[in-house]
């Protein structure tokens, strides 16, 4: 049941006041003991803060406020629901920062008639003209009539699934798994909101405490182990923004903001034949010219789809140590979401991202298509036809494949609706991993990053299997194949 929900009968509301003041006095002599600087006293409580609701609840709040400054020396908000709470408050006089639950409808669908299962991600441009209506609506007033006040989104964070910008608040809409959308979305928040002068910071939901949640094929909000979690560190590295954006094809690339020791990083793709949705592996090459060997840095590989400029991949290298004449080789694995070109750049950085050693701007450029004499992968005509024996087809990876890196494990069971089957894979025999539909609905995948398997000696195989059950007759069909980790 969501808190704003909560509506005591009016007898009622002055005994929950005084038994949750109690709550947070007990709490704020906690933080004075242990020096924490701020608390949020309340998130979304619609009918505890609006006065046309009751009109003694910002009187409640006063003395709440109040008693919890007696013992208490560092510093109150509250987070106000984004979309009916933020201007109702009577009491953001007495609380020194504003805060939001920033989920904000970013799809711009109140002038156009949005599709959330539209397939694809929106461009940066149109995520950040989203909150710019936002800010010129809501947040703009709401910071002019409290001058002397930060905004502080206390609450915001994006879903990793297809259209995470379309109601972001709604923890259990269905849709494709999608870590670009959720990384983008970031993106676009930070750098739109970093330079607002009343903008006071951003607390992200969120961060699970069990550290099996996240990963490749995870649909849930945190950004563990998914591209969102490095575009992240990035973001808040340093100076708080990205690594130096890459100009115009036209500019010149951006310099460095130390002198290099590094030469231009080589790219070496192995195949010239790329397809989109299939993996493709090159190589980053990173050497120093001269001078010692330089420890602690981080090899920071990102790639652009260079019809929007926007970034789809990112994948970096931490702790790395450099010596002269001893190159440095890094393999990745990129698997091209569409047909088009794409760009690919590389940045030498100190360890903690501050200081840019070089930066390798439109190092390779690969076109991903579909390869001569291949078709693309389909479905069986009549896909509502699911009779027939249970199989899959069109799995990736196949047999003695060669993986790195994050990639893409994809299939599809012949002739079947994918709506009307689960599927899985498994590595080695552990745990059944689920598999979400494609945006396109022609199978089912999962980002999986196999930079972690380790647990096999260099050069043997590792088993995976792919599973898919029928939902309704619960027929299993399984698919193995043995693969190389690189």
């Amino acid at each position: 049941e969501w808190r704003g929900n909560i509506d005591p009968a009016m007898e009622d509301r002055p005994a929950w006041f005084r038994s949750y003041g109690n709550m947070l006095l007990h709490y704020a002599q906690i933080a004075e003991a242990n020096g924490v600087e701020d608390i949020c006293l309340g998130t979304e409580l619609l009918h505890f803060t609006n006065p046309a609701h009751d009109p003694r609840n910002t009187q409640f709040w006063t003395d709440m406020i109040a008693s919890v400054r007696s013992v208490y020396s560092g510093k109150l908000t509250y987070s106000a629901n984004w979309y009916d709470e933020l201007d109702t408050l009577g009491f953001w006089s007495q609380l020194d920062y504003i805060g939001v639950s920033a989920y904000y409808d970013l799809s711009l669908h109140w002038y156009t008639n949005f599709d959330p299962s539209t397939p694809g991600n929106p461009s940066m441009s149109d995520l950040k003209k989203g909150w710019e209506h936002w800010k010129r609506q809501e947040l703009d007033p709401i910071a002019a009539s409290h001058p002397t006040k930060k905004i502080v989104f206390t609450e915001v964070g994006y879903r990793s699934i297809q259209n995470t910008h379309y109601n972001p608040w709604d923890w259990g809409r269905q849709a494709a798994y999608n870590e670009v959308a959720q990384s983008n979305a970031y993106e676009a928040m930070m750098s739109f909101w970093q330079d607002v002068p009343w903008m006071g910071g951003v607390v992200l939901w969120r961060w699970d405490v069990d550290n099996s949640r996240g990963g490749p094929g995870d649909t849930d909000y945190t950004p563990y182990r998914k591209l969102a979690e490095s575009t992240l560190r990035t973001l808040w590295a340093g100076s708080g923004s990205t690594p130096p954006s890459p100009p115009p094809p036209t500019s010149n690339p951006p310099t460095s903001n130390t002198p290099s020791t590094f030469t231009t990083p080589s790219i070496d793709i192995y195949t010239s034949e790329i397809t989109a949705g299939e993996p493709v592996q090159f190589k980053v090459t990173v050497n120093k010219e001269s001078g010692s060997g330089t420890g602690d840095v981080t090899v920071d590989v990102e790639i652009f789809d260079t019809a929007t400029n926007e970034r789809v991949f990112q994948r970096f290298f931490e702790r790395q140590t450099v010596m002269p004449g001893s190159p440095q080789t890094y393999d990745i694995s990129f698997t091209p979401p569409q047909n088009g070109t794409y760009r690919i750049d590389t940045g030498i950085f100190n360890g903690d991202w501050s200081v840019l050693h070089l930066w390798g701007y439109d190092l390779a450029q690969m076109t991903a298509g579909n390869a001569p004499g291949n078709s693309p992968p389909t479905t069986d005509p009549d896909p509502d036809s699911n009779s027939g024996p249970l199989y899959i087809q069109n799995e990736w990876p196949t047999q003695d494949s060669l993986v790195s890196g994050l990639t893409i494990f994809k299939g599809q069971a012949g002739g079947r609706d994918p709506n009307s089957y689960e599927m899985y894979w498994q590595v080695d025999g552990d745990r059944l991993n689920p598999m979400q539909t494609t945006a396109d609905g022609s199978g089912k995948e999962a980002w999986v990053d196999v930079s972690g398997w380790n647990w096999r000696e260099a050069g043997t195989t590792y088993h995976i299997d792919f599973i898919v059950k029928d939902i309704a007759t619960g027929e299993e069909a399984r698919k193995g194949a043995d693969i190389y980790i690189k």
